[in-house]
């Protein structure tokens, strides 16, 4: 073989070479890229994963504010009631509280999941239920008799087990999704 066929053959072996690493490099580059890629994805959506966990503990978090606020001017109700104070106040109180509770009740729908959006509805309604027997009470208190007193003191019983239920509920249904591990979709 002579130099120049010897050269010849170093030069395509060398191009081919050449070509093979080229191809080589851009798949290497292809696949670092899709890992990458992939990497902020899943970042992303783990980052995401823990806003809307942050954010659920919150509104939940507000509807339990709200519903202990409901519940304590409740309690001053019952015992203005039963010291024959007025109560005009307090049932005012409790209207506007119970309007709060809704809204952050209906704030749950904002990041669900739906079982504790319907929990908190439920809650909600209690809680509607409830003060219409505290004012039904503190009504039939001045204005009632025995009867209607006796009558309106078993619905307020009632009402306040219902409530009571359905908090059980709401905050079991919101446990379960708060102790949920994270899912990166």
């Amino acid at each position: 073989m002579d130099e120049g066929t010897a050269a010849l053959i170093v030069g395509i072996m060398a191009a081919a070479s050449a070509v093979l690493a080229f191809f080589g490099g851009k798949m290497g580059a292809k696949i670092g890229a899709d890992a990458l890629r992939k990497q902020v994805d899943d970042q992303a959506k783990n980052e995401y994963a823990h806003w809307v966990r942050r954010e659920r503990r919150q509104i939940f978090g507000e509807t339990l504010r709200a519903y202990s606020q409901l519940a304590q001017t409740l309690t001053k109700l019952r015992i203005a009631i039963h010291e024959d104070e007025t109560t005009d106040q307090l049932i005012e109180a409790a209207v506007e509280e119970r309007a709060l509770l809704h809204i952050s009740c209906y704030n749950t729908r904002l990041l669900g999941p739906a079982s504790v959006h319907e929990a908190a509805v439920q809650l909600s309604e209690a809680a509607q239920t409830g003060v219409e027997a505290h004012k039904a009470v503190a009504f039939l208190a001045v204005n009632g008799n025995a009867i209607q007193r006796a009558d309106a003191l078993r619905d307020l019983s009632a009402a306040r087990n219902e409530m009571g239920s359905h908090l059980t509920s709401f905050t079991r249904a919101s446990r379960e999704v708060l102790l949920e591990p994270p899912t990166v979709e």
